[in-house]
């Protein structure tokens, strides 16, 4: 603490402050009692000033001496300068024993000084230095230990009580580095970065070539001079800093061995040259390999022709060498054995020359230009007439130009100023051949006739002369009918009353008749008009007499009763020669078309079915889409005193009826049939593709007549329902006691669809479905269709009153083969009851069958297919097909209804 001067104002002023108290001494000047001699005084004197009396009052201890107004404040923790204050720092506010400031002199109770915190009882310089980021120990700043060097949140101590600036964590193993510090994640830089105790193996050089296993991440931090990358770190021949050395190792560490290290061609030779100890693969047996893709080539190999240094010793052989740069050499190139040079080429047959070579042009010179064994054909006189191809003005090479332009050099009379005649050859070389050639020699010329019938024969009375065929005539004489192009000498004689190969002689007359074009006859004995095709048969234009027939069905020919297309009768025999005579039953007659619908009166002819034919416009004047083009069949037997309750309503496809056969058969097993001239004209795959909402429109269209549907125009006069209703209203009317009231609904007038059979054919079938869906119709036919999936539909019919008929045959679907699209169309609807081949099967059929094929016949025409044979007029066999179609119609009217609603 400083001593403060004595100053005169201070004395004045404590003058002033005593003078009302004090005494005064000898001579008037006042005097204080001052003990411990520090010349100030506490006490007034009286009397006179005694020797070592203070003048100045103040002194606020007069015991020490150190303690006085002038004294410096020191740090003893009193008022040393008696100005009523200590000082802050003379204080020890926490109690610790330690004051503040520096303690220059004795202090009451032994304090001590340098208290860096008077605040905190544990701060004061005998503490000590803890871990909790203070200076403790009032030494200055706080330990090592306690501060973060390196600035990564940990110090070295373990903190206690942490007072620091920000809170850390204790156990930082290298607080020299940001990156290490417990949980650090360790990486590749030499010290141990999470403080674990420990450097992990990849980070040590195990070997001692300067390299670790791992890959430096930042900055290297163990030993210096260290990299990372060594692949094997027990070889110090094996680290990412070291060259590579032929050894078969991969010395860099860069993942293998050196291109030249390896053995491409497994020739046990390497490319490099090799350095002993070889530690690579094994097998190897030496280095300088100059081509490490063909095994052949190696150093103490054979050397071939090869076009490679196959020895590699720096040398090829003369024939492999290209000595001309023409991209040529001597020897044959033969892949694969040329491993040479890409691209070259072999066969040169003289390598001194770049424009000698076998891909050169052949030149008019005389040489053999492109190495084939001799020039060009135009260069040589090969047929020896002194003329060579070539023209005089090509000629390119030595010695006289030889006479040239011969266009033909294997013929001798073709050349420069030959004759030219008519041989369809230029022998005089100018470009012109036999007409086009005015220099032609007529005496070559040939004799043409006549041909206005172009049949390859003419008149012998109109002749010209050339070397070609002129327009309108032939080079045959010899036609006796120019205006008929059948008749010439080489025609075929047939049956038509002509001489047709102009040999004077006709038909039978001639014996070149061709037997191919005559008729066959067959013995006719009962004069029938059918003969029996089991006996010999003439072949010939006429028959001798009239017991001849061109027609031989007649299997009975004593009988002029019994032939082909004869009437069937009940009798017991095959009238109409089908093969199926009407063989009597117990309990009565049954005819070979079935059903009991057979009686002694009755015959299968269309005469015993009733036809009526109406115009839909006719029964509809507002009906608009078929007026004209169509018409509604209706057909039913005549002579049958009962006929079937169902109605048998049949839908034609696209191309139209044609179907009065089936029709026919439907009448004849005892059902009203009618042939429902319905519009079909619009595809529906063409138009809705796989759509279910377009389908169902269409349909509800063609069959309602609603315009739900953009693809069809169908009003309701036009649909199904409706002009099937004002079809049998009108048959009702017409017709009062025939039955067709039981096919009205009494309660909206419509068709009372539970009593009628539908079926269809080809397209048409799919409004079959859509009906079934819609109504419970009585039965349902399906020809050849539906041929798509359709198990998504809920079909109100039932599906035992389903049944489907499809030939063998039919064209292929969907990519299936022809039988499975049919069937799974079929399946997908529930008719899953036995398929029955209705060639071999009769009624009456298994249980539960429903769908029918049909593949035994073939018809020869060429407008026929199997689609069209299962229902067409002009494709039916009806020899064939009558007794199983009327078996099916059996089934769909007999079925049991107590098996089936």
């Amino acid at each position: 603490m400083t001593q403060r001067p004595v100053t005169l104002g201070t004395v004045l002023t404590v003058l002033a402050l005593t003078l009302p108290l004090a005494g005064v001494g000898c001579g008037g000047e006042p005097w204080y009692v001052d003990e411990d001699g520090d010349g100030f005084g506490t006490t007034l004197g009286e009397g006179r000033r005694p020797e070592g009396a203070a003048v100045v009052d103040g002194d606020c201890d007069d015991t020490n001496a150190t303690v006085h107004p002038e004294a410096d404040e020191l740090c003893d923790g009193l008022d040393t300068d008696c100005d009523g204050v200590v000082p802050v720092e003379e204080g020890d506010e926490d109690d610790d024993g330690f004051l503040v400031c520096a303690v220059g002199g004795a202090v009451s109770g032994g304090l001590m000084g340098g208290d860096c915190d008077d605040a905190d009882p544990s701060v004061h310089p005998s503490a000590d230095e803890g871990c909790d980021g203070i200076d403790t120990d009032c030494d200055g700043v706080p330990s090592g230990a306690e501060t973060d060097d390196d600035g990564d949140g940990y110090v070295e101590c373990a903190p206690s009580g942490w007072r620091g600036a920000s809170d850390v964590k204790g156990g930082d193993c290298d607080d020299a580095h940001a990156t290490a510090y417990p949980g650090s994640l360790e990486v590749c830089d030499g010290v141990d970065t999470d403080c674990d105790g420990t450097v992990p193996d990849a980070e040590k050089d195990d070997d001692g070539d300067g390299g670790v296993e791992c890959t430096v991440v930042g900055e290297w931090l163990g030993a210096p001079g260290v990299v990372g990358g060594d692949c094997d770190d027990a070889d110090a021949g094996v680290a990412a800093h070291l060259a590579e050395v032929c050894d078969g190792r991969d010395n860099d560490c860069d993942g293998q061995p050196s291109a030249d290290e390896l053995d491409p061609d497994r020739d046990g030779v390497v490319g490099c040259e090799w350095v002993q100890p070889w530690l690579g693969a094994p097998g190897i047996t030496g280095g300088g390999d100059c081509d490490q893709e063909h095994t052949a080539v190696h150093p103490g190999a054979d050397e071939l022709r090869d076009g490679a240094d196959t020895n590699c010793d720096g040398v090829l052989l003369a024939e492999e060498v290209d000595d001309d740069g023409d991209g040529y050499v001597e020897m044959p190139v033969v892949e694969p054995f040329w491993i040479g040079m890409d691209g070259m080429g072999g066969g040169d047959c003289d390598d001194t020359r770049p424009e000698i070579h076998p891909d050169q042009a052949e030149l008019c010179n005389g040489i053999d230009d492109d190495c084939d064994g001799e020039p060009s054909r135009a260069e040589l006189d090969r047929d020896g007439d002194g003329v060579i191809g070539c023209m005089p003005s090509q000629w390119q090479g030595g010695g006289a130009v030889p006479d040239g332009g011969d266009c033909n050099d294997f013929d001798g009379s073709v050349r420069p100023g030959a004759s030219e005649v008519c041989d369809w050859a230029d022998n005089d070389c100018d470009g012109l051949v036999d007409d086009d050639d005015p220099s032609v020699a007529a005496a070559s010329f040939r004799t043409f006739y006549r041909d206005d019938d172009q049949d390859g024969f003419g008149v012998d009375t109109d002749t010209t002369e050339g070397c070609a065929l002129p327009d309108g005539y032939a080079p045959a004489a010899g036609d006796c009918d120019d205006v008929d192009r059948h008749v010439h000498p080489f025609a075929r004689e047939g049956c038509d009353g002509i001489d047709n190969d102009c040999n004077e002689l006709v038909d039978d007359d001639d014996p070149d008749l061709d037997l191919a074009l005559a008729l066959t006859w067959w013995p006719d004995d009962d004069q029938d008009g059918y003969g029996d095709g089991t006996q010999q048969a003439l072949v010939m234009c006429a028959p001798p007499d009239a017991f001849w027939s061109e027609d031989g069905r007649d299997c009975d020919d004593g009988d002029p009763n019994t032939h082909w297309d004869a009437p069937e009768l009940c009798n017991g025999l095959d009238d109409d020669c089908d093969g199926h005579p009407d063989v009597p039953s117990i309990g009565g007659a049954t005819s070979e078309l079935g059903c009991d619908m057979c009686t002694t009166a009755f015959d299968y002819r269309r005469s015993n079915i009733h036809i009526e034919t109406y115009d839909p416009c006719d029964l509809d004047p507002l009906a608009q889409d078929l007026c004209g083009n169509r018409v509604h069949d209706v057909r039913w037997r005549e002579d049958a005193t009962v006929l079937r309750p169902e109605l048998f309503v049949f839908l034609p496809p696209s191309a139209g009826t044609f179907n009065n056969n089936l029709m026919s058969w439907v009448a004849h097993a005892g059902y009203r049939a009618i042939t429902f001239g319905q519009a079909n004209d619009v595809h529906l795959s063409d138009v809705c593709s796989s759509s279910q909402e377009c389908t169902i429109a269409f349909h509800e269209e063609a069959f309602y007549g609603n315009d739900v549907s953009p693809y069809v125009d169908i009003g309701p006069h036009d649909s199904l329902d409706t002009r099937l209703s004002v079809l049998l209203h009108h048959l009702n009317d017409t017709y009062p006691s025939g039955g067709w009231d039981q096919y009205i609904d009494p309660n909206d007038d419509g068709p009372m669809w539970q009593n009628i059979i539908l079926s269809g054919w080809s397209k048409s079938t799919t409004y079959l479905v859509y009906a079934a869906e819609m109504e419970q119709v009585g039965g349902l036919l399906f020809f050849s269709n539906p041929n798509n999936d359709l198990s998504d539909l809920v079909l109100t019919t039932p599906a035992c009153r389903r049944n489907a008929i499809y030939h063998e045959d039919e064209y292929p679907l969907f990519d299936f083969p022809d039988q499975q699209s049919f069937e799974i169309g079929f399946r997908s609807m529930g008719m899953t009851g036995p398929t029955i081949d209705m060639d071999t099967e009769r009624w009456p059929f298994p249980d539960g069958s429903q769908i029918f094929t049909t593949g035994t016949y073939k018809i020869d025409r060429p407008d026929c297919t199997a689609h069209k044979a299962v229902a067409f007029d002009n494709c039916m066999d009806t020899t064939k097909l009558i007794r199983p179609y009327v078996d099916i119609f059996c089934r769909i009217g007999d079925v049991d209804p107590s098996s089936c609603p």
